[in-house]
């Protein structure tokens, strides 16, 4: 009986650790989401993008293009109407981590998103996304993936 109550111990407390492990990006995602939206996308988007990011979106000579691209870079989380599920890896110690989240957008259609994450003054920043709309027969991924590793 003892060993039996000591096994389910270790069970619970195995499941407690593992539930509550921390997720720094998704974090900061759930964070962007909350702040961010269409009227104060401009003022708030560099915190939550990096400098380089911002300057890469910024591709072309016409103003007006460039602001429509950052916008829908900095609205991004609004085309995830319902989230399935997400999952993030980073490397102990490193600058770099990557975020995938799954679900479906406003016509119920599957997408995920695939966004990298760099660390700076101990903050999370967006340095790359991408977005993949899926067939309804698509699955969607399991596991963490960086844009690079989808493009």
């Amino acid at each position: 009986m003892q060993i039996l109550l000591t096994f389910l111990f270790s069970l619970f407390v195995a499941t407690n650790s593992y539930a509550d492990q921390p997720s720094p990006l998704l974090d900061a995602f759930n964070k962007f989401s909350l702040e961010v939206n269409e009227s104060n996308a401009f003022e708030k988007g560099p915190s939550f993008f990096t400098k380089e990011f911002i300057k890469e979106a910024q591709f072309s000579k016409d103003p007006d293009v460039n602001k429509k691209s950052l916008l829908r870079a900095y609205t991004m989380h609004e085309m995830v109407k319902k989230r399935e599920n997400s999952f993030e890896m980073q490397e102990k110690g490193s600058a770099l981590g990557c975020l995938t989240i799954n679900g479906y957008n406003s016509t119920d259609e599957p997408l995920s998103i695939f966004i990298s994450y760099k660390n700076s003054e101990s903050h999370w920043l967006i340095s790359q996304v991408h977005v993949t709309f899926l067939n309804e027969g698509d699955a969607f991924t399991d596991h963490a993936q960086c844009p690079q590793e989808v493009m």
